[in-house]
């Protein structure tokens, strides 16, 4: 579950910087979020702390996709 968190996250960085697509960026932006919430889920049999841990950077990614959407809206259609 690391591995494919880390992974989206690289992935949405990639997306969203070097290919400057934050269109292609938001919609990776909703499996990162996912990922986010399953490794919460799945940690929190393990340790209820490390998974109540996880909560800002659920919150930052989600701060980060309201910041994507307002690029997409005021700077769209990309290409």
């Amino acid at each position: 579950m690391f591995a494919l968190n880390g992974l989206l996250n690289i992935l949405w960085s990639w997306l969203y910087f070097n290919q400057q697509r934050p269109d292609w960026a938001m919609t990776e932006l909703y499996f990162l979020w996912g990922s986010i919430v399953l490794l919460m889920m799945g940690l929190w049999r393990l340790s209820k702390w490390s998974s109540v841990m996880l909560l800002p950077y659920l919150l930052w990614v989600t701060t980060a996709g309201f910041l994507n959407a307002a690029t997409i809206e005021l700077n769209g259609p990309f290409s």
